[in-house]
Order: structure tokens, then C-alpha cells, then sequence
């Protein structure tokens, strides 16, 4: 097996995403939406790892995680993947590979990389053409953003899997790192909506200001 080519420090974050292999679906129902989050929960411990942001969408997965401390996240990341990949291939009959290879990841040098980035995670939803809002989307984090609620999945209405025995773990996302740098949640709201040909925004003294109308024409 190759080595990862990013390391993964302390401090640091990173984007972490795959897709289905050959670009099929990896949740067909609700439940296989929260089997997923307990394959995280239950494999990156939250003494190690920060989640800032994460959407799951039907064939893909986008993270945006920082290190807390040493920790081997890529032997973590795999064996959650591997976990989950199991269970889906049992609950519909089927064999082989579930994800297209390892797990991909980006190192985010930059605070602006990393807020670009969530604003990317909440929108994609929306660009991949599932919803026309993204806060209507129930696996993203987006909601956490706005509201200040824990992230929770809504109630399973079909596919169950077997409980857990001790129930589900679902990681749970902490906003506070990016909202700082935002004067409100409603300002961040605008920040993920707003049309960047028109509008743009600009990190200013660790804050971010919009400037309506300066944006790519």
C-alpha cells in the first residue's frame, strides 16, 4: 500500500473526501446516512480531532477536520471507511469496493482556505442539485452554523440498520473556529449564500467584510 503524501500534524487541518466507486452511491437511505457518522464517531476520537464542517451527500463525502493533537488519523479514517463498507455491502447483498480508493486529503495552509472550504461543504448540497437551500439538507453541518444547534440527523423514516448496542455515536461539529471570524451567524449565513460574481468578501483584521458589488463581473 502507498504512503500518504500529506502528513498529518498537530494544529493543522485538512480536507478530508471520496466518492463511490466508479462514482456510484454510497447511501441509498437514511440509516446508511447515520452508519456513516457512527463509523466516525466511534474512530476519530474527539480528544485528538476538531470537526469544523462535513456534508454527506449521496455518492460523496466532504470533511474539514484539525489535529488536536498526534494522532493517526489515516489509520483511523481507514478503518471507519473499512467499517462502514462492510456494513453497506452486508444491509444490500453486494461485494466489492464501496469507495474509490483511499480517502483523498488537502492540507488547508490558510484560515481564508479554511472558511473558503466550509462554505464549499455547505453549499454542495445546492450545487450538486439536491436542494435549493442548503439549510433544508439534514446531513450537513450548515445547520450547526446558523442555529448553534448539536449536530443531529433527523429521524430514520426507512432503511433501519440494527441498533448499536449503546446506541449511535455521532461526531459532533464545532463551528466556533470559523464563526470568530465572522460578526454574526447571520453574516456567515451571507457568506455561503451570496453570489460570488456579484459580491465578495475580505478577511480583515481576522474578520470578514462583504463589499457588494467589487465581485468578478
Amino acid at each position: 500500500m502507498s504512503h500518504r503524501r500529506i502528513p498529518f500534524r498537530k494544529g493543522e487541518s485538512y480536507h478530508l473526501f471520496n466518492r463511490g466507486n466508479n462514482s456510484q452511491r454510497i447511501f441509498y437511505v437514511e440509516a446508511q446516512y447515520l452508519g456513516f457518522l457512527d463509523c466516525l464517531g466511534r474512530n476519530l476520537s474527539s480528544d485528538f480531532v476538531l470537526l469544523h464542517a462535513l456534508s454527506l451527500l449521496p455518492n460523496h463525502y466532504h470533511i474539514s477536520i484539525q489535529m488536536k493533537d498526534d494522532f493517526d488519523l489515516s489509520s483511523a479514517m481507514q478503518r471507519a471507511l473499512s467499517e462502514y463498507a462492510t456494513t453497506f455491502n452486508k444491509h444490500l447483498g453486494r461485494h466489492g469496493h464501496v469507495f474509490e480508493g483511499r480517502f483523498k486529503s488537502v492540507w488547508l495552509d490558510t484560515v481564508q482556505y479554511q472558511d473558503y472550504l466550509t462554505r464549499y461543504i455547505h453549499r454542495n448540497p445546492v450545487e450538486a442539485g439536491l436542494v435549493t437551500d442548503p439549510a433544508t439538507w439534514p446531513f450537513s453541518s450548515y445547520r450547526t452554523y446558523l442555529r448553534g444547534e448539536l449536530f443531529v440527523v433527523p429521524d430514520l423514516q426507512s432503511g433501519r440498520l440494527p441498533s448499536r448496542s449503546g446506541g449511535w455515536i455521532i461526531p459532533q461539529v464545532h463551528p466556533g473556529a470559523t464563526l470568530q471570524r465572522f460578526e454574526s451567524r447571520e453574516a456567515y449565513k451571507r457568506f455561503v449564500l451570496c453570489d460570488w460574481e456579484r459580491d465578495s468578501w475580505e478577511l480583515e483584521n481576522g474578520i470578514w467584510r462583504e463589499r457588494p458589488g467589487n465581485g468578478r463581473r
